[in-house]
């Protein structure tokens, strides 16, 4: 049996998520529980640790229903007490590095339903002293040193020593948003595993939301987390993971025709990188496929534990890295494409411009993505939405999608489409409302409103 075979069989009887997405997270869950267990033979130290980021439109990508699945499994897995130890969704870098510290553990989770405000982050000159600065250390186990400014005359700092397993995953919305050609050059996002579904896999699973059972997170949840433990106790004493030598062949004798695009993209500067990085991603879920076969037993070689990974392993790894690599082609072929600032687009009003960019975004629109793509000032678009609300030229929604903490304002072009969305968000057990004009006045733009 396969356990990430296993993970998308029961995901797909309770989510529509696109299959890509499911498969991903799957990959995921075994790295964050099983991959701290075995190294991977290289020039520099490596393991199975992965980075996932699953990008997709507001409400049809189920992200947060996967990652909500992910948390319940991963906190079953372990017990809440080391849940709550390695599991990070938000804090500082300093935060962060004092908890890790102080729990002295050898491994950590980091989790976020907001991946695109930390990719932001790295838009940022002095990006390497954020937390993607630490996630990138964190991605190969290296330590990492920060320093202060001077603080009584002394030199303040914070260290993590080398040796911490980490993984991530994160959901945002379109790539376009955040991911820019700077950024791919960047080694952050060259760590992730930017699944972006297409419109086809959408399609093809359907856009209504699945009915569950009463029991949301039931027994099938639970056989996987016993056979995950079980798996765990099978592999205590692994050391390495050992490629066969077909395995070997398959890898070396890559046929690389079908990326050559996203390399002639990226130029010659980084497609050596670029290439790396892609083959380091490829040996890593082969290795979790071989991690997952549970009929893949523990071998012995020179008086140590090793586990095999197979031509199987490498050809289901294969098959789902060359649909994923064409997902992150067109992410690369969106950050390097030339685009038209939107002011100096000509439109015959502000209005008209703003209700193109809805209409562009399939009628319907978070508030932030608008404030990006429409290059105003905030107060401005903000008076501007107000006044066409006002006209009932577009319908402004408040909304916490499921397994999200905040609520979020959405902009529809019309009350048609403002409607399905609520529907898609409550049948989804989110909520959702228009918002009622006035009181949007009151907390946008603080003036008093007669009643």
């Amino acid at each position: 049996m396969n356990l990430i075979d296993l993970w998308e069989q029961i995901v797909k009887e309770k989510s529509n998520a696109p299959l890509i997405s499911i498969r991903v997270v799957g990959y995921w869950l075994i790295s964050s529980t099983l991959g701290q267990l075995v190294d991977i033979p290289a020039a520099r130290p490596l393991k199975p640790n992965i980075y996932v980021a699953i990008a997709s439109p507001p409400a049809i990508g189920r992200k947060s229903t996967l990652i909500f699945f992910a948390k319940e499994v991963i906190r079953r897995f372990y017990g809440e007490v080391e849940y709550k130890k390695r599991i990070f969704e938000y804090g500082s870098v300093e935060g962060i590095v004092d908890r890790l510290n102080e729990s002295k553990v050898s491994w950590a989770i980091f989790i976020s339903d907001e991946l695109g405000s930390l990719l932001a982050e790295v838009r940022k000159k002095d990006w390497q002293a954020g937390l993607s600065g630490l996630l990138n250390k964190l991605y190969y186990g290296e330590d990492f040193i920060q320093y202060f400014s001077r603080r009584a005359g002394k030199v303040a700092s914070t260290r993590i020593v080398s040796g911490i397993y980490a993984t991530l995953l994160g959901a945002m919305q379109e790539t376009e948003v955040f991911i820019d050609v700077d950024m791919v050059k960047r080694g952050f996002v060259r760590r992730l595993i930017i699944v972006s579904p297409k419109k086809e896999d959408f399609i093809e699973r359907g856009y209504k939301p699945i009915l569950s059972e009463p029991e949301f997170f039931d027994s099938k949840f639970d056989k996987l987390v016993e056979l995950l433990k079980k798996r765990f106790e099978e592999l205590r004493d692994v050391r390495y993971v050992l490629f066969m030598p077909k395995v070997k062949d398959l890898i070396n004798n890559l046929d690389l025709d079908f990326w050559k695009k996203g390399v002639n993209a990226l130029g010659k500067e980084i497609a050596e990188k670029y290439l790396a990085s892609e083959t380091e991603k490829l040996l890593k879920l082969s290795v979790l496929e071989a991690l997952a076969d549970t009929q893949n037993s523990p071998q012995d070689f020179k008086d140590l534990k090793i586990i095999n990974v197979k031509e199987v392993h490498f050809n289901k790894a294969y098959k789902f890295f060359k649909k994923y690599l064409e997902g992150y082609l067109e992410v690369i072929d969106k950050a390097l494409s030339p685009t038209v600032p939107a002011r100096i687009v000509s439109y015959a009003s502000i209005e008209d411009k703003v209700k193109a960019i809805i209409s562009r975004n399939g009628g319907l629109i978070p508030y932030r993505r608008l404030l990006q793509l429409s290059n105003m000032e905030s107060a401005e678009l903000k008076k501007l939405l107000i006044e066409m609300a006002e006209k009932e030229t577009i319908s402004i929604v408040k909304a916490r999608l499921p397994g999200h903490r905040r609520f979020g304002i959405y902009i529809a072009i019309d009350k048609g489409k403002a409607k399905n969305f609520i529907n898609s968000v409550l049948r989804a057990r989110g909520i959702a409302e228009i918002v009622d004009v006035k009181d949007l006045r009151k907390e946008w733009l603080f003036v008093s409103v007669s009643s």
